[in-house]
This record gives C-alpha cells, sequence and structure tokens, in this order.
C-alpha cells in the first residue's frame, strides 16, 4: 500500500478535527452571539483546542514551500 503524502495527510487530519468540533463550537460561538455565558474551561477551548488558525497556517506555508 502506498504511503499517502504528508502534506495531504496534514490536510486529512485538521479536516477531520475540523469536522470533529464543528457543532460544538458553533454552539458555543452562538450562545456568545446572544450574549450568554459560556463557562471559562468552554472559553479556554475555544481558544485553544477549537482554534485551528496556528495549523492551517502552517498547512498553507506548507504548500507554498512545496511549489517553490
Amino acid at each position: 500500500m502506498p504511503s499517502k503524502d504528508p502534506l495531504q495527510a496534514l490536510k486529512a487530519g485538521i479536516s477531520q478535527r475540523r469536522s470533529e468540533i464543528e457543532t460544538c463550537k458553533d454552539d458555543l460561538l452562538a450562545c456568545l452571539a446572544r450574549q450568554e455565558k459560556i463557562s471559562e474551561a468552554n472559553e479556554a477551548w475555544l481558544d485553544h483546542e477549537a482554534n485551528l488558525v496556528d495549523e492551517e497556517t502552517v498547512i498553507e506555508l506548507l504548500e507554498k514551500a512545496s511549489k517553490l
């Protein structure tokens, strides 16, 4: 079985992670939009585990570097 391209593996992983957190993240963001309070633990989760900006940035940089 051929091994998957590492960049494609990373993209698949981040896509899976995004899918896993999407519902909970959307529910919490809806609460905040209604100006409802959420727990400190949920705030921390949104700021850290549910925030995929760093991971997505790394993948974008790797994609750009692979085209050089």
